[in-house]
């Protein structure tokens, strides 16, 4: 019986992002702006972290950069990123993943534990 390895956990940046993209395209500074809210500033993505990341994502072919509106008058300074299928289908994975995490962790009654301490 061939069967795949499981895929490795994506980093927090990848996770953020991707989750980001699945509302829609999204340029850089947004995504930076969406995921430092969305987690309440748990994780904030440095530039650095944030564009190799964004690299690596359209590397693996689980992101792509797209047009925006201004694109076609010549006046966007904005990268913007939408999420691929295959990328849509890796999120799915991992959030399948977390919430096997989730629900073990649930059973095992840690969740409530880890707030009465």
């Amino acid at each position: 019986m061939n069967r795949k390895p499981p895929q490795k956990p994506l980093p927090t940046s990848s996770l953020e992002i991707l989750l980001t993209l699945a509302g829609g395209p999204q340029h850089g500074y947004g995504i930076k702006h969406e995921v430092d809210q969305r987690t309440e500033g748990a994780v904030q993505l440095g530039a650095g972290t944030l564009y190799a990341a964004l690299q690596r994502l359209e590397d693996a072919g689980l992101i792509e950069e797209t047009g925006d509106a201004n694109e076609a008058q010549g006046t966007s300074r904005w990268r913007y990123f939408a999420i691929t299928k295959v990328g849509l289908s890796r999120l799915t994975v991992e959030l399948r993943r977390l919430q096997t995490t989730l629900e073990t962790a649930s059973a095992l009654q840690l969740l409530v534990r880890s707030r009465d301490q």
